[in-house]
């Protein structure tokens, strides 16, 4: 009997962190935090990519983006239109930047980034424009969040998963 009143204890508790994470997690949009590098974008570069004041290319961490010399013409057409959104997100706008790692074989960094509160490397996922690197582990910080995203966009049939 004390067996089966502690299961439903732990099960109450395992549901509650659960709901937690779901909350926390799921929500249309990461807020993005104070401790961030602040800038402006000089140039968008593709979809996951642009150039910061200064000259510094910052990739999205954890996503990718269709290249935009692509071959085969949707996947180049939905390249571009991931251009044009990130484009859209970031034009005018002071942005913030979480680097994660330097690419030591060239100059690019990776960051997570954040325009209007939105975490724009989540949005690009969301909508179908980008995928989760295969790159992007479990013990990453936002992988919950960018697999659900991820998800969204699937079951929608947004972007590049309405070619499948």
């Amino acid at each position: 009997m004390l067996y089966k009143n502690k299961m439903k204890v732990f099960a109450v508790f395992i549901g509650i962190i659960t709901v937690y994470n779901v909350v926390f997690f799921c929500r249309s949009d990461v807020a993005a935090e104070d401790d961030f590098y602040e800038t402006k974008v000089q140039k968008v570069l593709a979809g996951d990519r642009i150039m910061l004041r200064g000259g510094t290319i910052v990739q999205y961490y954890g996503i990718e983006v269709p290249p935009l010399n692509d071959t085969r013409v949707k996947i180049a057409q939905l390249a571009i239109q991931a251009q044009q959104e990130n484009e859209r997100l970031v034009k005018d706008k002071t942005i913030r930047v979480e680097f994660v790692e330097v690419d030591d074989t060239s100059s690019i960094r990776y960051a997570y980034v954040f325009a209007s509160g939105v975490l724009l490397n989540g949005h690009l996922l969301k909508n179908g424009y980008a995928c989760l690197s295969a790159y992007y582990g479990q013990k990453e910080k936002y992988y919950t969040y960018f697999a659900m995203a991820q998800a969204k966009a699937v079951s929608a049939k947004k972007g590049l998963w309405s070619l499948l």
